[in-house]
């Protein structure tokens, strides 16, 4: 995986979203269902906080993601997500400021 390369999209005219590439399909699948759950737990916070929350969750995942070291792309997400478990606390605080 090219570490540097992402998928932009522009929300409310900013580049304010990513999706990295992956070499294995799996990854994107893991990735993908994660942040749809995130998505379904935070349909009560309005649309601009939660794309604001989840870019921040996804730049926190991301970030530990290429720092974990447990072999194959998936089983580094998968990691990588089971250290950032706390998204429920996150969204929490967050949405409290």
């Amino acid at each position: 995986m090219d570490a540097d390369q992402f998928f932009f999209a522009t929300i409310n005219g900013e580049k304010m979203n990513f999706h990295p590439k992956f070499d294995q399909q799996l990854t994107t699948r893991i990735w993908d269902n994660y942040f749809k759950r995130i998505n379904r737990f935070l349909r009560a916070v309005p649309k601009n906080r939660r794309d604001e929350m989840i870019l921040e969750l996804k730049s926190h995942l991301y970030e530990s993601f290429k720092t974990e070291d447990n072999g194959e792309e998936p089983d580094k997400l998968m990691g990588a997500i089971e250290k950032n478990r706390r998204a429920r606390g996150f969204s929490k605080t967050y949405y409290c400021r």
